[in-house]
């Protein structure tokens, strides 16, 4: 999804499969699309939930066992040793750049989450404070389609000499001025990346179930 400095809500339409996991968390169609009308307070925990619900209900998919949803629940989102990104990343459910992501929102919502005094706080202004690693740090962590693609454009593939456009988006000066200059809107760009990919991988873990148990199969096929 490209995007620039600003977005006109009124021409965004959102993935279907967004909106159809939404409704499987109990949200209403709007809830991912109006998170840009919150104030920066609101958007980072809000946003830090939806995707916290979304990692739970594929984990649960993935296990096929709504019994122990209630545990995913229950699990910190981004501790790396037991939490649902530990999971996530064992099984190969998310890409390193979705993973990525989430464990930075996740910082982010920690430092507003334990001190209400963040209730009026300003991205824009807090990301102004930030030193210029950090900016390019934070820019590329809430960034994860561009990253993937410069990942695939180092192999050359694809050559973004064609796509001059694309070529612009991906450029980190750019990601890191888009960042500094609409932090929310970055911030929310990225998110649909990730829940998209969410999506997608509740298919990817059907493939993964179908292999296994045709290797079950196979196996007992074997000993007769």
């Amino acid at each position: 999804m490209s995007y620039d400095f600003k977005i006109n809500m009124d021409s965004v339409k959102i993935d279907k499969g967004i909106l159809g996991l939404q409704s499987k968390l109990g949200l209403p169609e709007n809830f991912f699309k109006d998170l840009l009308e919150e104030n920066d307070w609101s958007f980072i925990i809000k946003l830090h939930a939806l995707l916290e619900g979304a990692c739970s209900k594929l984990l649960t998919f993935h296990f096929n066992e709504p019994l122990i949803e209630k545990i995913f629940s229950r699990l910190a989102l981004s501790d790396i040793s037991t939490g649902k990104l530990a999971f996530l990343k064992e099984l190969e459910l998310l890409s390193t750049e979705s993973i990525k992501y989430i464990a930075t929102l996740s910082q982010f919502r920690n430092k507003l989450v334990h001190n209400v005094q963040h209730y009026d706080v300003d991205l824009k202004k807090m990301i102004a404070e930030f030193d210029k690693n950090q900016k390019k740090s934070y820019a590329i962590a809430f960034s994860p389609f561009e990253t993937k693609i410069r990942k695939f454009d180092n192999l050359d593939i694809p050559k973004l000499e064609s796509n001059k456009d694309l070529e612009k988006q991906i450029n980190v000066g750019n990601i890191i001025s888009r960042f500094e200059k609409n932090p929310k809107v970055h911030i929310w760009t990225g998110a649909y990346d990730v829940l998209v990919s969410i999506v997608d991988m509740h298919y990817y873990s059907d493939f993964i179930q179908w292999q296994k148990a045709n290797k079950i199969i196979d196996e007992e096929r074997d000993l007769l």
